[in-house]
């Protein structure tokens, strides 16, 4: 559906491109504890457009609101075990990063731990600083299935959810370019104009950021797709964002080079490419969604104007 696509993307795009404006401007004038809240609240509404341009797509075309969020959830047994269990894939993923990056000189898990120590203002020493890590680690498994996935669940509703319907629900590759795609142009502004993820590179990152969100969205459309439920992607992106930041603070170079070939740069996309391969194993259950999911059309980006994905691309 062209018409129902063209304004989740409007206001998805534009919304947080308003926010990112928004708290660029301001800056400036903040000091570094009002600067920390107002990211935090950023963060908080920025993940919650895409749901609130599914929302108004959905009012807008005529659907129901409710019943297709409620869809988009499909709250079961297989849905929340896999809610549950998904997170591993991304300590998985961390794990073989770093079996790569410390032969390869990438990363330095002793240089973090003098980081700490230095943040501390001294207040802990190395082996306090190793015991903090491990307690870090293990801590952001519960906080990635609660505050994070709270946070997350408003990006996976009109990600993993309106979208993918719109798509056709159906896991090719096709798809997973697409929603990759579309994810990692919506974080444009945020990287050009606040460094978000790339404070270096700023809009030099945007490449890097959209396959790495191409490659992830491999994963988490398999496992909306196979459990016809968002809440496993919104696990993984509450994971990704509880630990996945120890990749960028050990890494061994600095600077744009580790931008572009550490945690959030090629070594991580390829760790992060690693983990789909367990999941070409698992079967769709018996409760997961049909083709075309609350009835939605399937929206023909074929016959979509020249002009509509310019308006797409035109956030960077």
């Amino acid at each position: 559906m062209r018409r129902g696509l063209s304004i989740f993307l409007a206001v998805s795009f534009g919304l947080s491109a308003l926010l990112d404006i928004a708290l660029y401007s301001r800056y400036p004038t903040m000091g570094q504890l009002e600067a920390q809240l107002y990211t935090m609240l950023w963060g908080l509404a920025r993940m919650y457009t895409p749901t609130l341009g599914a929302v108004i797509s959905l009012l807008l075309t005529g659907e129901s609101v409710w019943p297709s969020i409620m869809g988009y959830l499909n709250l079961g047994r297989r849905s929340l075990k896999y809610f549950l269990l998904s997170p591993l894939l991304i300590y998985l993923a961390l794990g073989l990063f770093f079996l790569l990056a410390l032969p390869l000189n990438l990363a330095d898990l002793d240089g973090l731990l003098d980081l700490m120590v230095a943040s501390s203002g001294g207040l802990i020493n190395r082996e306090s600083a190793r015991t903090l890590l491990l307690i870090s680690m293990a801590s952001s498994y519960p906080i990635a299935l609660t505050l994070n996935s709270l946070f997350a669940l408003g990006e996976e509703i009109g990600w993993r959810g309106y979208l993918f319907s719109l798509l056709g629900w159906e896991f090719n590759a096709r798809n997973v370019l697409l929603v990759g795609l579309i994810w990692g142009l919506w974080h444009s502004t945020a990287i050009a104009l606040l460094g978000h993820n790339y404070p270096v590179l700023r809009a030099r990152g945007i490449p890097l950021f959209v396959l790495f969100c191409t490659v992830l969205s491999a994963t988490m459309l398999k496992l909306t797709r196979e459990t016809g439920s968002v809440l496993p992607a919104t696990s993984i992106h509450g994971c990704l964002n509880a630990i996945w930041g120890i990749t960028v603070y050990s890494g061994k170079l600095k600077g744009a080079e580790n931008e572009i070939y550490g945690g959030m740069g090629l070594l991580g996309i390829l760790s992060l490419a690693a983990i789909f391969i367990p999941l070409l194993k698992i079967g769709r259950g018996s409760d997961g969604l049909p083709s075309h999911p609350r009835g939605h059309e399937t929206a023909d980006l074929g016959e979509m104007p020249a002009s509509g994905e310019n308006e797409v691309r035109g956030s960077i």
